[in-house]
């Protein structure tokens, strides 16, 4: 199912059409974003709702590096936990359109029936240019526990708002 996901996901990104607009990604550039993400477990069984932030710094005109901390309410809001990724992205530059694929490695934390771990996943998503600097942009990763291997992980959601300084 994941590969059929991963699939489909490419196929878009590499069809969308490009803008005229000139809000491409530059080495050098800073990106901050803020969003709210949404979590399943494999079965659609379980859901979290969760605020993040981002920073990110391009590396070269599509690669990016960041930091991504993130607060996570689960079981109805009975249960909160923590977490911080590090995430490596490439991007396509399509003009408007900006979509990425990349990977994440971090560390989530907290009370409840929440066990201290480490993470790790793929993730792909577009980013949309509304003007020069600010867009929207949608994700889906695919996160798992690094002590339980790549079953034991849930798709995450996002939709949020980012600027390119």
């Amino acid at each position: 199912m994941l590969r059929n996901v991963i699939a489909i996901a490419a196929l878009v990104l590499f069809v969308l059409p490009a803008s005229l607009s000139h809000a491409q990604f530059k080495q050098g550039d800073w990106d901050f974003t803020i969003s709210g993400n949404g979590a399943n477990d494999k079965d659609f069984r379980t859901f979290d709702a969760a605020a993040t932030v981002s920073a990110g710094y391009f590396l070269s005109d599509q690669f990016e590096l960041g930091l991504r901390p993130s607060v996570i309410a689960s079981d109805g809001g009975s249960n909160y936990n923590f977490g911080a990724l590090v995430f490596a992205d490439f991007h396509f530059d399509l003009g408007k359109w900006v979509p990425f694929i990349g990977a994440n490695l971090g560390y989530q934390w907290g009370g409840g029936n929440t066990s201290d771990s480490w993470l790790a996943g793929p993730e792909a998503g577009i980013k949309y240019f509304l003007n020069a600097t600010t867009y929207v942009y949608g994700s889906i990763e695919y996160e798992f526990n690094l002590n339980e291997g790549f079953d034991s992980g849930g798709f995450i959601y996002g939709l949020g708002l980012g600027v390119r300084l």
